[in-house]
């Protein structure tokens, strides 16, 4: 049976209507043009960084999220890798595109890594500050390539040097500073990635005089230990000893080899950087617990007279745990004013006169219990001795004597 002509044509309207897309209730998304990229332009080695893809219309109206996922590739995936989250990881110093395509259309952006530029005296980490040089001194400046952290990459840099005040210090191509008068000025380490001032503090002290300086192991359980001066040859100690090393005034550099490795805090405490002054006579200790090891100098200081029947001492703190010292008679308890009554670690005391012959050194806890500890000393008639309190508890505190010339 066929249908009426005016079945049939109310089908076909009925057809045609669903089928009309000007008539369907869904809205019409809007053509991808271009793609907008939200990318940094320069990163630092091993730094991490997301990026933001976006579409536009050709009326400019903005797409995001676009329909379907954006397509992330690296042009050279040595230099800079990403992941299709967007996350764009610096992996060495260079430069390369990174390629998106979305939607049929297809762009790049570039992205540049570079390093950071380190400075540091040779044999020595970076300084967490100025340097300091006496005049008519020589000191070798190595730079390097750090990482985002820090840390340092095998690619040594192409380094120009200058200085901003070359009548006081001047640098020449190989990073030699040589120093001509006292103040302060900037030496400049220039690299294809970019830049670095070093600051450098030039004293009136003169280099080239006879200077004496007394290296000295008090760290017990740790040993022995290297000291490595850059004047004077390599001294190496154990437990309690000590060695003079006739030397020449100027920057004294002094790293140490023979301490265990600790925490990245005490890292800086491993050497020693200073000046001594014609005459001087130095004392650098290696002092600390049975897991961490600093390096502390000890400058010569003015010293009190000294009667007949008497002899001096100054007291340095190698660790933690008490706070308060007393110089006590032989057997006695605490009277008067402690010596120190901050006494921390690495903190050294003035000279004080004691009487000849026995005494004590009590150290009593400067918080929490007032545990006391009692520590047997001499003092000989007209002599001067550095007392060092090494340990880390009360069981292993002691004092070690260094006779001072």
């Amino acid at each position: 049976m066929r249908p009426s002509p005016g079945l049939a044509l109310l089908l076909a309207l009925s057809v045609a209507t669903c089928s009309d897309p000007a008539t369907s209730t869904e809205p019409q998304k809007p053509l991808v043009a271009f793609l907008a990229i939200n990318a940094p332009s320069t990163l630092v080695v091993h730094q991490h960084k997301l990026i933001s893809v976006s579409g536009e219309a050709k009326d400019g109206e903005v797409i995001y999220p676009l329909p379907e996922p954006p397509v992330l590739a690296s042009e050279d995936p040595t230099v800079v890798s990403i992941s299709q989250d967007g996350v764009v990881s610096a992996l060495r110093r260079g430069s390369t595109r990174l390629s998106i395509k979305a939607d049929g259309v297809d762009t790049t952006v570039a992205i540049h890594v570079v390093a950071r530029v380190s400075v540091a005296l040779e044999g020595l980490p970076p300084w967490p500050g100025r340097f300091r040089a006496a005049i008519g001194d020589t000191l070798q400046l190595v730079p390097s390539f750090v990482d985002e952290d820090g840390l340092p990459i095998d690619d040594p840099p192409q380094v120009t040097w200058s200085s901003n005040a070359p009548d006081l210090a001047s640098v020449d191509s190989s990073g030699l500073v040589a120093t001509h008068d006292s103040g302060s000025t900037e030496i400049l380490a220039s690299t294809p990635d970019g830049a670095v001032a070093v600051e450098l503090q030039v004293t009136d002290a003169h280099a080239g005089q006879p200077v004496t300086v007394r290296f000295a192991n008090a760290i017990r359980g740790i040993g022995p230990v290297t000291f490595r001066p850059s004047k004077g040859h390599p001294v190496t100690l154990g437990f309690g000893e000590s060695a003079e090393l006739a030397v020449t005034s100027g920057t004294l550099i002094v790293n140490v080899d023979g301490f265990p490795k600790g925490q990245a805090q005490y890292d800086p405490f491993r050497y020693f950087v200073g000046i001594i002054r014609p005459g001087d006579r130095l004392s650098v200790f290696a002092i600390g617990g049975t897991t961490q090891g600093f390096l502390v100098g000890v400058w010569p200081a003015q010293r009190p007279p000294v009667g007949s029947d008497s002899g001096l001492v100054r007291m340095v703190q190698g660790w933690t745990g008490f706070g308060v010292m007393y110089l006590a008679a032989f057997g006695g308890g605490p009277a008067g004013l402690p010596a120190e009554c901050y006494f921390d670690p690495m903190n050294t005391s003035p000279y004080y006169p004691v009487p000849a012959g026995y005494f004590d050194v009590l150290m009593i806890r400067k918080y929490g219990q007032h545990d006391e500890v009692r520590l047997h000393a001499t003092a000989v008639t007209g002599q001067a001795f550095t007392g060092v309190i090494t340990g880390d508890s009360p069981d292993t505190l002691e004092i070690l004597e260094f006779r001072d010339p």
